[in-house]
């Protein structure tokens, strides 16, 4: 992976590139079926998107927006479970869930050209690892794209061998 770390633009050239592959590897799955041989495959498709549905709205709503909003604010750590229990996520279908989570991503692209270079360096107060700046924020989220994404072709790539 290129070191995402330089500048504001290179930063977000690599989010856009992240956000491109997740498209090339979700939107073909909207037209999945699922059927005796892939129940499994979809059902597990559908829990794991769920969850990165539910850790993105943390994430973007009360990770980067309070820090854009707030001086300094306390930014507990993320539960997964209450949260992907608190939202409704769980009611949506495979399609839903592809459409609402590049649709997150649309949206933190979106604040993240409209941040000015002085509020790159705003920080929060994390939980466990102290003051964390939004700049900081942002490059883990590229870092866990990265993780995110191959683990996605992974499983993709299983399902291919098993319904070859």
């Amino acid at each position: 992976m290129t070191d995402c770390n330089q500048n504001i633009k290179h930063i977000l050239e690599c989010l856009n590139r992240n956000f491109q592959q997740y498209c090339d590897l979700l939107l073909p799955l909207r037209e999945l079926n699922p059927s005796s041989q892939t129940d499994r495959f979809y059902s597990d498709l559908q829990q794991y998107l769920a969850t990165l549905v539910a850790v993105e709205n943390e994430i973007l709503e009360f990770r980067l927006r309070k820090i854009l909003e707030e001086e300094h604010p306390y930014l507990p750590e993320i539960k997964i479970e209450r949260i992907v229990h608190i939202n409704a996520i769980q009611m949506l279908d495979l399609p839903q869930l592809i459409d609402r989570f590049l649709l997150q991503r649309k949206q933190l692209n979106h604040l993240l050209l409209t941040v000015s270079d002085e509020e790159w360096n705003r920080t929060g107060l994390h939980a466990k690892e102290g003051h964390v700046s939004f700049r900081e924020f942002v490059n883990r989220i590229i870092k866990k794209d990265q993780d995110i994404l191959e683990e996605l072709k992974q499983k993709l790539a299983n399902q291919s061998s098993v319904t070859g």
